[in-house]
C-alpha cells in the first residue's frame, strides 16, 4: 500500500501483518540476495532498489496484490531465479517493450 514513509523501516512497519507482508519480505529478501550491490530506498512510496539513481525494481503492497515492477528484463538472468519452486506464485503479468510488472 503506498504510504507516505520516508524510510524503508517505515515502509515495511506501515503493512498489515497477513499474506502481503509475508509475500513482499520474500521478494524483498530474493532481491536482495540476488543483488546484493543494490541499494535499497523509497522511491514512489513504494520501495526501490538500484543505485546511482537508477532504480532496477519496486516492490508493492496493495489491498489484493503485491507487485514487482522492473524496469528492464533485459538486464535479469532469469535462468537463476528458481520460479517453479518458489513460495510465491505470479498471478498476472503486466509486458512493455522492456519492463514487466509482476503481481502475486
Amino acid at each position: 500500500m503506498l504510504h507516505d514513509a520516508g524510510t524503508r523501516q517505515q515502509s515495511l512497519s506501515n503493512l498489515p501483518d497477513d499474506w502481503r507482508k509475508h509475500t513482499l519480505m520474500q521478494l524483498r529478501a530474493l532481491i536482495l540476495r540476488q543483488g546484493p550491490d543494490l541499494e535499497e530506498s523509497v522511491d514512489y512510496k513504494m520501495l526501490g532498489y538500484g543505485g546511482q539513481d537508477r532504480f532496477v525494481f519496486h516492490l508493492n503492497a496493495q489491498k489484493g496484490y503485491v507487485s514487482l515492477y522492473v524496469r528492464d528484463i533485459r538486464k535479469i538472468d532469469l535462468n537463476e531465479i528458481d520460479f517453479e519452486n518458489a513460495e510465491f506464485k505470479a498471478n498476472s503479468v503486466c509486458r512493455t517493450a522492456n519492463s514487466r510488472a509482476y503481481e502475486f
